[in-house]
């Protein structure tokens, strides 16, 4: 670029700002060096300044939905964890204090816990039965070394 500049270099960058360049300015501007580099120059600005810009904020609408949505999926998924814990619990609760009340043999106790988890799942959906299982699993140990520290 030259030490002075054009003096045509401020219509230049003003006529290519408005994007009014005229046939004359253009013709100017493929002769001069100095109208030329000033060109690019704002061509280059006008393309960075639209890059740039934000996108549009989403209308408040849309934005409630997918709020709305996500708050509904928190709701199912608490929901979902109380439908399939809670038969488990007092299923559990339920078949722990009827083998303390009946004391049955460790072979039927065993027997009957595989016979309910597969009468559970298919009544209850999910881990139900297996939660089931694992708890009868967990009694009949505390059962099993309950008895054998009575022994002792």
């Amino acid at each position: 670029m030259k030490a002075t500049p054009c003096p045509f270099e401020a219509m230049v960058t003003a006529a290519a700002r408005a994007e009014e360049l005229t046939p004359a300015l253009r013709d100017h501007v493929s002769g001069c060096r100095s109208c030329q580099e000033a060109l690019d120059v704002v061509r280059a600005m006008h393309r960075l300044a639209m890059q740039t810009v934000a996108p549009p904020v989403p209308p408040y609408h849309g934005v409630w939905l997918r709020a709305e949505y996500a708050r509904r999926q928190r709701l199912r998924s608490r929901r979902e964890l109380v439908q399939t814990m809670v038969p488990a619990a007092a299923a559990t609760v339920f078949f722990s204090g009827l083998m303390i009340w009946r004391r049955p043999p460790l072979h039927d106790l065993v027997r009957g816990s595989i016979d309910l988890a597969i009468s559970m799942s298919s009544v209850f959906t999910g881990g139900v039965a297996l939660a089931v299982l694992l708890g009868f699993v967990m009694l009949m140990f505390v059962l099993m070394e309950d008895s054998s520290s009575r022994d002792r």
